[in-house]
Parts: structure tokens; C-alpha cells; sequence
């Protein structure tokens, strides 16, 4: 697709879309603001939908680019108990037959869920009948996907949904329902070859299922690299189970005993981050080899990578089958021109070839990370060369307009 002269092309109608999300804006999904704006730079209007009201704190810069209108639907039970019920009835005079029978559907369900749900998407259908779209998408495979499924039947509306990691892996998935919106969806699609034989698994039919990596902007992720003193490792990502920076941080203690002057900076908060903090005192990591960064925005990501000499993320199972599909935050330090070390886990080999623009090592294996990270440490001109390779690959793989493009052919063929 060329500068998204095809969407341009196809007619008003088809340029407006509704997003479905469990909550926006959200500070670590930046993959799904990103998508949004290279949407709106190929021509599309959006309205993004919001199952849960944002929660306070900062804020990307990015964001005040978005020109999107943002609907919060009714979060709390007092609120889609009272407004739900109205909005179903105004749907019923207009498709009977289908809204009885998603009744009859939420009813053998028999869950509260179900039922939050289907007012969601009744109170979404009333606001698409004011302001129609060509197509509904979600993203996660999780209660925006069954909103996105009901509002699309109230309103007779084609829909989609993008699948990730957490939403079809972890323990609880409901996996007859999983299969429902799969086979009620348009089409289905995931971020890695991984996820779509695994969802190919459930759902019986891997037609509808289409592979489509998520993309990062290579005109803002960049190779620049800024005078720095001592080797830099940077980590970042939200501080919980499936991350594996517990494993990092036992690697570091033993990192550290060949290179003394090596700083690991941290970047995310989480429910993990007390403990980190007390394995970090516990292995006697002194305080100035670990930064404890907190959140930060896009850009000062951007400017740690800059002075960073690698970039490590090792991802693992976590007990209740949580994992990352196909972390971005890989595909961003890639761009900027890093060297990946991280864990053969879900798609992150079809990300990184080891030995090639990184190093990939098997989950939960502290000593195999402590050795690729002084293996590269030790090699500065290895460790640049595999970062230069990390960026050619991130241009023929996972550039942003290339997989929002495809996106955009996907809403068009079916709209």
C-alpha cells in the first residue's frame, strides 16, 4: 500500500472505524496508540470505545496527536444495570430477531460477565447508530472481543479482532467462547506464527486466522547512539511474572563480576516491583549497578536506548500460562539499532535469530543469561554489528506503515 492511497480511494463510508479496548488511553499499551495513528495518517476515522475508565498517571506526548473521539462505556455495575437494559430495548424494535436470540445466548452463559457485556455493546450499538462505521475491531481476545462481537450484531456491522498473549494463554481462558468469536469474526488476527497455530488448535479452522506482526515507527526509533560512561544493559517492560526480571537480576550479580562499572536500567512499575527490589538487596547488587526507572514515555525510552550498549528482556511462563506473544518493545530497541538478549519463548525467535542481531536463551536459566550478556559486553564491535543487523531486520519485518497498510487492505476487502 502506498501512503494509503487505496484507503483514500475506497469512499467515506468505508473510512470510519470503531476500536474496541478494555481501557484508553493505557500507558504500556503503545502498540495500539501507534496503530491508531498510522490509521489516522492513511485516512480513517476512528472512535475508540473504552471498557474501563483510564487510569491516572502520565501520559505519552504521542497521545495529543490522536484525533480519535473516546467513548467510555458503563464500567461499574450501577451504571450498565441502569443504562443497559433502555439501550437493549431500543435495539429490540429494530432487530428483534437477533437481539433474542444474543439474549438466549448471554442467559446460557449465566455469567455476570456476560451480561456486563452485552449492555456494553447495547449502549456502544445506540452511539454507532448516531455515528455509523464500516467496521469494528478490538483488541485482545478477552472482554473487548465480546463487546466488539455484540455491538457488531446489534448493529450489523462486520467485525474483527487482533489476539496477543495474556487474552488466549493464561489459565481461566474460556475456551469455547474463545472459539465462538473466532468463528462469528470476520477475520482473526495474531502477532506471531505461534499464536496462530495454537489458536489454529482451538478453533478447528485456520482460515479466518491471519498473522500480522505488530510494527514499530522506524522513522522514530532510530540507531543513535550518545556518548555514555560504562557498559549500559537497558530492560524495560511492566514489572511482573512473565517478564523475567527476576531471572535478569540474578544474572546481573554474576554479570557483575566481570565488569564491575556495568549499569542495568529498569523501566516499568508493577506488582513485582517490591520484590525485585528486595532480590536486588538480597544478591547484594550495589545500588548504583541498577537504575530503578519507573515509567517513563516513549520518548525518554527512546533516549535510554540511545545510550544503551544492548537490550535485555527474558520473558518466561509465568505459573497461571501468562507469557508475551511478541514483545514491541524488542521490535523499538531493534530499530534503534540494539542487540536483543532474550528467551526462546512464544514468537520472540521469529523477532530475533541468535546469533545473527541477538541472543536468545531458554527461559529461567539465569547462568545461559548472564553468559549472552558478557558475551556481548565483553565484544563491542560484535555487539554493534548484531545491532546494525537488528535494525535491517526490523526494516524488512516489522516497519509500522507496512503492517498498519496491511491492516487497512484487511478492513477494506471485507467492508
Amino acid at each position: 500500500m502506498s501512503e494509503g492511497a487505496e484507503v483514500r480511494a475506497a469512499g467515506p463510508q468505508r473510512l470510519r472505524l470503531a476500536y474496541v479496548v478494555k481501557m484508553f488511553p493505557r500507558f504500556s499499551e503503545t502498540f495500539i496508540l501507534n496503530e491508531l495513528l498510522e490509521l489516522e495518517r492513511l485516512g480513517f476515522e476512528i472512535t475508540i470505545y473504552s471498557l474501563k475508565h483510564p487510569a491516572l498517571g502520565p501520559r505519552h506526548p504521542q497521545l495529543q496527536k490522536l484525533r480519535a473521539r473516546v467513548v467510555l462505556l458503563p464500567e461499574r455495575p450501577i451504571e450498565w444495570l441502569t443504562r443497559g437494559p433502555v439501550h437493549v430495548a431500543r435495539a429490540f424494535l429494530e432487530r428483534p430477531g437477533v437481539v433474542l436470540r444474543m439474549l438466549l445466548y448471554v442467559m446460557t452463559r449465566g455469567t455476570h460477565q456476560a451480561w456486563k457485556r452485552f449492555f456494553q455493546a447495547a449502549v456502544m450499538r445506540t452511539d454507532l447508530r448516531r455515528n455509523p462505521v464500516a467496521w469494528i475491531h478490538a483488541h485482545f481476545a478477552s472482554a473487548p472481543s465480546r463487546v466488539a462481537w455484540f455491538a457488531a450484531r446489534l448493529a450489523a456491522v462486520p467485525f474483527s479482532f487482533t489476539a496477543h498473549a495474556k487474552d488466549i494463554y493464561q489459565q481461566g481462558t474460556d475456551l469455547d467462547l474463545l472459539r465462538d468469536k473466532m468463528n462469528a469474526a470476520a477475520f482473526v488476527v495474531t502477532v506471531s506464527d505461534y499464536n496462530r497455530e495454537y489458536l489454529a488448535g482451538i478453533s478447528g479452522n485456520g482460515a479466518r486466522l491471519r498473522r500480522l506482526y505488530n510494527g514499530v515507527d522506524l522513522m522514530y526509533f532510530t540507531p543513535a547512539r550518545s556518548s555514555s560512561s560504562g557498559a549500559e544493559v537497558l530492560a524495560v517492560g511492566r514489572l511482573v511474572e512473565k517478564k523475567g526480571f527476576n531471572v535478569l537480576l540474578s544474572a546481573w550479580s554474576e554479570v557483575l563480576r566481570g565488569h564491575p562499572e556495568a549499569r542495568l536500567t529498569l523501566v516499568g512499575t508493577g506488582p513485582e516491583e517490591s520484590r525485585l527490589r528486595a532480590q536486588a538487596e538480597n544478591l547484594g547488587l550495589p545500588t548504583e549497578s541498577v537504575l530503578w526507572a519507573g515509567d517513563c514515555t516513549q520518548d525518554e525510552v527512546r533516549a535510554m536506548m540511545a545510550r544503551a550498549q544492548l537490550f535485555c528482556l527474558p520473558c518466561r511462563l509465568a505459573a497461571d500460562g501468562n507469557r508475551d506473544g511478541l514483545p514491541t518493545v524488542l521490535l523499538e530497541a531493534m530499530g534503534a539499532g540494539l542487540p536483543c538478549v532474550s528467551t526462546r519463548v512464544t514468537g520472540i525467535p521469529e523477532i530475533i535469530r541468535s546469533g545473527e542481531d541477538g541472543l536468545l536463551v531458554d527461559p529461567d536459566d539465569s547462568v545461559a543469561l548472564a553468559r549472552a550478556l558478557d558475551e556481548l559486553l565483553c565484544d563491542l564491535p560484535k555487539c554493534q554489528a548484531m545491532g546494525r543487523r537488528a535494525r535491517a531486520r526490523a526494516e524488512e519485518r516489522f516497519d509500522l506503515r507496512r503492517s498498519v497498510g496491511q491492516l487497512a487492505e484487511w478492513f477494506q476487502e471485507r467492508a
